[in-house]
């Protein structure tokens, strides 16, 4: 655009970021149409503060910040703004309004300064360039700073009203700030602008080259699945893929890279079995294999002009637990850097770190996509071809029956399948070929590896007797694959089948002994394979009767793995079906004398034995995957008529000893808080697992009686499992019958179901008005004792839910305002301290909590925190489920003189506080808020030897944070008792402790007080405790009474993995078998011979 008379640009240097380019481009054009003369100041320093845009006109003056964002923003005129990351936290996004009032206002002083402006203040306005992503709730600002997109604003500028200067003071004074009068191209160009873009091209060009094979080969089900798929990742940060193998998630992510490219996006793709530990060297490798070049400010460049990343990760699953996250923290650390959104892939469920992401489970295909994976490129098929496919479970099997269709015979078993395609491929070097690849995947699975260097790989084939050629026909068959110099299988089916083929023999010769192996964490994964490849029922049984993993006989029964095993998984669990039945029946329950109470038990139960306890689990699987509610429900039923016969025999007694026997029963049935009764292995079954949601391949819906008419155990299942067993037609009945069994049947159903009923009105809310209105009532006219705070709290959270409590709410607001005045009015005592903290409290958990939250929140900043201190004085605060977020706020300002709040929460955290965790935070951040102001903590007195082991514990954290040469002395002789105490204990202390001190969430701690992990603070002594607990081989002993034995367990390996080496290889083999240790160890041993495999190969 050519220069005129009527505009004029000024500039402090080129525009660096996209969104101040699409801001420039649009406002001239704007104002060229209209004809309007104007001066543009534009990327220039003010009085230390940097400032985007300011707009004089005749009409007016306007100071623009220009803003745009890929992720989701929440945010309102005070207080930071925040931003959605692929963690599922939303972390601090500076908040656009403030720095626009501080920029106008520094704008008024700097035009007051050059000349008399009188009472005039410019206008100020915040511009979102681009459509504000899903998610995203903002302020629309108010009359001090407007925020808008930037047509909103570019409407807005014209209705401005005046300006004290001319256009040539203005000029005059852009003159005087040393700013270059300039063109629109000259202020849109960047040196390296072109070159970028040529870069950019050709390694989009790349990708599609690398990707567009694969990418193909994914076939939705349907365009509306394809549209979910897209939109899943445009919803959040990104998506998590997740399914069993073979179900296409991996061609689904390339699929949604090469959608993202076609856009003009940059899309990296890294596979979990090439990672070697560092993101760095991972993009740096993707990069260079593409386009032969890398340059690490290339996707700073990319972030700065506005031009989407997309981080893909595939198999997370392939990685060890340690390593995986050590790799999310990487990823997560890379997607906030580069503003990108990520696609992970895995065979797992999604992880609490990626809850930002947008969960997408992708279950077996249906038979017509399965035909139509089989049929593409290959035409159509055999009969026996046909046949086959009915028994495959995913995509990629399908496409190999479409590959082989012609040559293969009716019933063959999977292993058999993947073989002959294998052979198939091999052509003339199918026997060398695929005793060699058996052998390579065996060896894997026996180190828990997925690659070798290519000098290994050649050394080993030529141990199996293999040529060269042989090898170059392996390579060629698309079995392996090589990248970056390792060479890998190309699919972890193939790597599975042919592992599981050296394994099946055993079958022929020990059957029972197999089945015993599959139940090890080692073998477990390649269980379903070997069980699908038996050919004789006698062997099948065998297997199966021994396997104690209770999602394999589930998909045993479900069809999942031959024929054959179906049948005779079938008939175990009938079997198992019918004697619980006939437990059910025979059992009683008892009451007994507790320490102070009287106690609700099973009469003579014993503990089954591993494979039973998996078979009755097995039953409750089946029920949360839809395949076997009948069979559930029977079971419910049978177990709700032996509760009633129990409760009226035991009622005289229950009152007598003041037992709630009917919630106690039930939560006894169900849930199992004691001694279990077998039943509750399916129960618990049934309420952890869910059914699996697929992108538009739902399973069908099942025709559900009435609410009404169920029992209490049946009602509680359908109630939990409601998304899957009710679809959106049926919301209007569902609410109904909801209202109804409210209304008839409140007073006589256990707690437990009461509870629920209340939770799932959220699921409601797209109800018919009068259907909801009638819930609402059937919630109000509820009777329950004051003293429940669960039930009352839910019901509160209830009818907000439904929007019935927003106009009481605003007609107590005087009243509430007035309740926090008087707490901050009134001189300290202790009473007001705790009407404080009930104040506080009453801003997260209260009818009108939100009234309370904006009358605190309205409060000037000294005033909130004088609130604040006095409610973190109240007595039991350490009890208060408000003690870990007050903590947080008050260590945020910093203030010596707050020491001796913290020191109270110093001394020891309560060992049977049931709000342990959010007690357990506090008191590391009080340790760390003293250490930080060099205050002494607290003297304790220890009275046993967990007390003593957490004294000695606080020693390390308060060196650790201050690392001053006195506390390291101190923490070096806190370390010597610690050697000479028991190691179970230390470590369960020290995984205790650890958790809020390392936790990778922002919102478990002050942004001030960034993550704090002993394992690197103290890595010899860590290192060398836990392979004392290891080589003890005894469980760890936590610091609560409620122990988290899994979670120590998981701290003492995860310790060796990070700072072990080969030498501990030994060690953890011993207990890699048959240990409660073995499922950490086998990840740990994993983990070492992953990342010594470089070094060693």
């Amino acid at each position: 655009m050519n220069q005129t008379r009527q505009m004029t640009i000024f500039c402090g240097g080129p525009l660096e970021h996209d969104s101040e380019r699409v801001f420039l481009r649009a406002l001239v054009d704007h104002l060229t149409r209209g004809a309007t003369a104007a001066v543009i100041l534009c990327n220039f320093h003010l009085k230390g503060r940097q400032i985007d845009f300011v707009v004089a006109t005749e009409n007016g003056v306007a100071l623009v910040e220009a803003k745009a964002t890929k992720l989701p923003v929440r945010g309102e005129i005070n207080g930071a703004w925040e931003r959605l990351s692929p963690s599922g936290e939303w972390t601090p996004f500076r908040n656009p309004y403030q720095q626009a009032l501080d920029a106008k206002n520094r704008l008024r002083d700097a035009m007051a300064q050059a000349a008399p402006i009188g009472d005039f203040y410019p206008d100020g306005f915040v511009a979102m360039t681009g459509d504000l992503p899903a998610g995203s709730t903002i302020t629309a600002g108010d009359f001090k700073v407007r925020i808008g997109s930037t047509a909103e604003v570019l409407a807005a500028l014209g209705a401005t009203g005046g300006s004290p200067w001319s256009l040539a003071a203005w000029q005059g004074f852009a003159r005087s700030l040393k700013l270059t009068a300039t063109s629109l191209d000259a202020a849109l160009a960047a040196e390296d602008s072109w070159a970028f873009s040529e870069w950019a091209e050709r390694y989009r060009r790349a990708f599609a080259a690398e990707y567009q094979h694969d990418g193909d080969l994914w076939i939705p089900e349907d365009d509306e699945q394809a549209g979910a798929l897209m939109a899943s990742i445009n919803e959040q940060a990104g998506s998590f893929l997740w399914g069993p193998s073979g179900c296409g998630k991996s061609l689904m992510a390339k699929w949604l890279g090469l959608q993202h490219t076609a856009t003009g996006a940059i899309c990296l793709f890294v596979s979990a079995k090439l990672f070697s530990g560092s993101w760095a060297e991972a993009v740096q490798r993707e990069i260079s294999l593409l386009v032969d070049s890398y340059d690490p400010r290339l996707l700073r460049r990319a972030t700065q002009l506005g031009i989407p990343i997309v981080l893909i990760f595939d198999g997370l699953n392939e990685l060890s637990a340690e390593n995986a996250r050590q790799a999310l923290r990487g990823l997560k650390a890379l997607a906030r850097r580069y503003e990108a959104r990520v696609v992970v892939a895995s065979q797992e469920p999604r992880p609490e770190g990626l809850a930002g992401l947008s969960s997408v489970s992708v279950g077996k295909p249906s038979e017509t996509l399965k035909a139509r994976i089989a049929e593409r490129g290959h035409g159509a098929l055999t009969s026996a071809a046909r046949e086959v496919l009915r028994s495959v479970r995913s995509g990629f099997e399908a496409r190999i029956v479409g590959e082989i269709g012609n040559e293969l015979r009716s019933n063959v078993t999977r292993l058999e399948l993947v073989d002959q395609f294998i052979r198939t491929r091999l052509g003339p070097h199918a026997r060398s070929g695929s005793l060699g690849l058996r052998r390579l995947a065996a060896r894997l699975t026996d180190e828990m590896a997925y690659s070798l260097s290519e000098t290994a790989f050649d050394e080993f084939m030529l141990a199996q007797h293999l040529t060269f050629d042989d090898c170059e026909a392996v390579l060629r068959a698309g079995v392996l694959e090589t990248r970056g110099g390792r060479v890998s299988f190309s699919h972890e089916i193939f790597q599975s089948t042919c592992a599981a083929q050296e394994l099946v023999r055993l079958a022929q010769t020990d059957p029972a002994k197999l089945g015993v192996r599959l139940g090890t964490p080692l073998f477990r994964p390649l269980a379903r394979d070997i069980i699908a490849a038996l050919d004789t029922e006698p062997a099948c049984r065998a297997v199966l009767e021994e396997i104690t993993d209770a999602d394999i006989i589930a998909d045993a029964a479900d069809g999942e793995l031959g024929p054959l095993a179906t049948a005779t998984a079938w008939a175990i669990l009938e079997s198992s079906h019918a004697s619980l039945l006939c437990e059910i029946a025979q059992s009683k329950l008892v009451l007994t004398d507790g320490e102070a109470f009287k106690r609700l038990e099973w009469e003579g139960h014993i503990e089954p034995p591993a494979t039973s306890r998996a078979r009755f689990q097995a039953l409750g699987v089946r029920a949360a995957k839809g395949t076997g509610i009948k069979e559930y429900l029977v079971l419910c039923q049978a177990m709700d008529t032996k509760l009633v016969e129990e409760r009226s025999r035991l009622a005289e007694a229950a009152r007598a000893g003041n037992v709630a026997l009917r919630s106690e029963a039930f939560a006894l049935a169900y849930y199992g808080f004691g001694p279990r009764h077998n039943f509750t292995l399916a129960a618990t079954q049934a309420d952890a697992t869910r059914f699996t949601h697929i992108i538009g391949n739902r399973p069908a819906g099942i025709t559900m009686r009435s609410l009404v008419g169920l029992t209490s155990g049946e009602l509680l299942f359908v109630l939990k499992q409601r998304h899957e067993l009710f679809g959106k037609e049926d919301i209007t009945r569902f609410t109904r019958e909801l209202t109804e069994v409210l209304r008839t049947r409140w007073r006589y159903e256990p707690y437990h179901v009461r509870l629920e009923l209340l939770h799932i009105v959220g699921f409601v809310r797209d109800a018919e008005e009068t259907a909801k209105a009638g819930l609402i009532e059937a919630i109000n006219a509820l009777e329950i004792h004051a003293s429940n705070w669960a039930l009352n709290s839910s019901v509160i959270d209830a009818l907000k839910i439904l929007g019935a409590l927003d106009d009481e709410g605003e007609g107590q607001r005087a009243a509430i305002h007035d309740e926090v005045a008087a707490v901050i009015g009134e001189a300290d005592s202790d009473d007001i301290r705790e009407q404080a903290l009930s104040v506080y409290t009453r801003m997260f958990d209260h009818p009108f909590d939100w009234i309370y939250a904006e009358e605190v929140y309205a409060l000037p900043e000294e005033t909130q925190r004088l609130l604040y201190r006095r409610a973190f004085q109240a007595d039991g605060i350490g009890d208060s489920l408000s003690v870990r977020y007050l903590a947080q706020r008050i260590a945020e300002y910093e203030e010596p003189s707050d020491a001796p709040l913290f020191s109270n929460l110093a001394r020891l955290p309560s060992q049977t506080n049931p709000m342990s965790q959010d007690e357990m935070a506090a008191f590391v951040l009080a340790v760390r808020f003293l250490a930080r102001h060099a205050a002494p903590l607290p003297v304790v007195e220890a009275e046993n030897d967990a007390q003593q082991c957490m004294v000695l514990i606080r020693t390390l954290v308060y060196a650790a944070e201050s690392g001053r040469d006195a506390d390291r002395e101190q923490a070096r002789t806190a370390w010597e008792e610690l050697h000479a105490l028991r190691p179970q204990r230390v470590i369960g202390c020290l995984a205790e402790i650890n958790e809020p001190l390392a936790a990778s969430h922002v919102a478990e701690r002050p942004p001030n007080y960034p993550a704090l992990n002993l394992v690197d603070v103290f890595p010899v002594d860590l290192l060398a405790v836990s392979r004392k607990l290891v080589d003890e081989g005894v469980p760890p002993t936590s610091y609560h009474r409620v122990g988290f034995r899994d979670r120590d367990l998981h701290f003492a390996f995860g310790v060796i993995a990070k700072h072990g080496d080969r030498n501990d290889l030994r060690r953890l083999r011993r207990v890699s078998a048959d240990h409660p240790f073995a499922r950490d160890a086998i990840e740990v041993i994993r983990a070492i011979e992953t990342s010594t495999t470089a070094v060693n190969r």
